[in-house]
């Protein structure tokens, strides 16, 4: 190719980057096209070349380590990475994927109904996915019933292996359980991806896992390849629910190490009062769980000793026994949280702000003796035990009913 004469300097042109096809152009092949399009075209005003972040190659830096610049050929160009939709955005795509139509509100009520589905999605990390499949979620038996997180990534993964069933003829529930494995053995090197090599050798001791291979690998596939040809999960958390689905499902599993704890992971454990029946494969050294939404009725008796929970949101959680010896709880959200039994030895960085609006202290283990005192001393009322109180306010008029009942038979 030849540089551009001077009239084609003020020029913007766009390229799509490869998007598939990742074993015929290999990560060397797509650099060098990178940089044969780059070098030629380095007149033009602006060249744009788009490329999925899976599938961008290993590149140098620029030659002052500046962030968002990288060198390519050569030349130093910007590298800008798009952000996930905001709540805005949403709403403008779901209302082009749901035209309305004179006299008729249909398009509302699904648009709606799109709105509390995403609004389950606690993970910005899945949305843009969410969106490209949610006309067939918002059709899925699987989310009729009960509309959490953990069953909308079922619903996510169960759609898309029902095309793959389709079209290589494996059962669904048998690549159900084969993308289960692959993500627990991925989880376990503590890595995104895997090589075919290392696929290979894994097909060689799990024989099943040979249907990874017959997978269709496209765009919106929930698995695909990088430019190195490693094979990932399009998104760790779809990795994450893989996991989890498959501990919940096989408790009695003897991994041989243990795994790294994130918050989508705990958060579903915990959503499906596995928790304390799964913490066993976790290792929870150095585990940081910031900003975790555990929004669930009943997550009682649960262990959460020595972790670090920061900003951890239990809002009106029934936490009755739950076990934080030792947790980290710096900026915790407990209004209305009940902590009846609860133990708290050691628990770090609770304050009396953070205990002042929980629903009940009763009978709380190990909890500071200065927070104890001042929340006694400010609502003394946490510390009343209700259940007791009940049970005697029931005692008084069952025995004023039966007094009154004599009196009126007296009469």
């Amino acid at each position: 190719m030849q540089a551009p004469p001077c009239w084609a300097r003020g020029a913007c042109t766009l390229f799509v980057g490869p998007d598939r096809d990742i074993p015929v152009l290999n990560a060397f092949r797509l650099l060098k096209l990178l940089r044969f399009l780059v070098c030629p075209l380095f007149h033009l005003f602006r060249v744009i070349i788009t490329c999925r972040t899976q599938f961008f190659p290993d590149v140098e830096k620029s030659p002052f380590q500046q962030p968002g610049l990288i060198s390519l050929g050569g030349y130093v160009c910007p590298a800008k990475y798009l952000s996930l939709f905001n709540d805005e955005k949403i709403e403008l795509y779901l209302k082009k994927r749901f035209p309305g139509k004179i006299l008729n509100f249909e398009h509302k009520k699904k648009i709606k109904k799109a709105n509390e589905l995403i609004g389950q999605m606690g993970s910005l990390r899945c949305r843009p996915m969410l969106l490209s499949y949610i006309d067939k979620l918002m059709d899925s038996p699987i989310i009729q019933a009960e509309q959490s997180e953990y069953k909308i990534y079922k619903a996510l993964v169960d759609s898309w292996l029902c095309r793959e069933e389709a079209k290589s003829g494996v059962p669904k529930n048998e690549l159900f359980r084969v993308c289960e494995i692959l993500a627990k053995e991925i989880s376990l090197k503590g890595v995104r991806e895997i090589s075919e090599a290392d696929l290979d050798l894994l097909i060689d001791d799990i024989a099943e896992l040979k249907h990874v291979k017959a997978i269709d690998i496209k765009g919106r596939s929930l698995l695909n390849r990088n430019s190195g040809g490693d094979y990932r999960f399009s998104h760790h958390s779809i990795q994450e629910f893989l996991v989890t689905k498959h501990l919940i499902e096989n408790p009695g599993l003897n991994l041989g190490k243990k795994l790294p704890m994130t918050n989508l992971i705990a958060q579903m454990l915990i959503a499906n009062s596995k928790f304390k029946a799964c913490q066993k494969f976790f290792d929870f050294d150095n585990t940081i769980f910031k900003n975790l939404n555990i929004r669930v009725p009943e997550i009682s008796e649960e262990d959460l000793k020595n972790t670090d929970i920061k900003g951890v949101d239990l809002k009106g959680a029934a936490l009755r026994g739950i076990c934080l010896n030792g947790a980290n709880l710096k900026g915790a959200e407990l209004s209305r949280a009940n902590l009846r039994e609860a133990e708290l030895s050691g628990a770090k960085n609770i304050t009396v702000e953070m205990l002042f609006d929980v629903k009940s202290l009763c009978q709380v283990k190990g909890l500071d003796p200065k927070i104890e005192a001042e929340l006694k001393k400010r609502k003394p009322t946490l510390f009343d035990d209700f259940v007791l109180m009940k049970r005697i306010n029931k005692y008084r008029v069952n025995s004023i009913n039966r007094e009154l009942s004599k009196f009126q038979r007296g009469i």
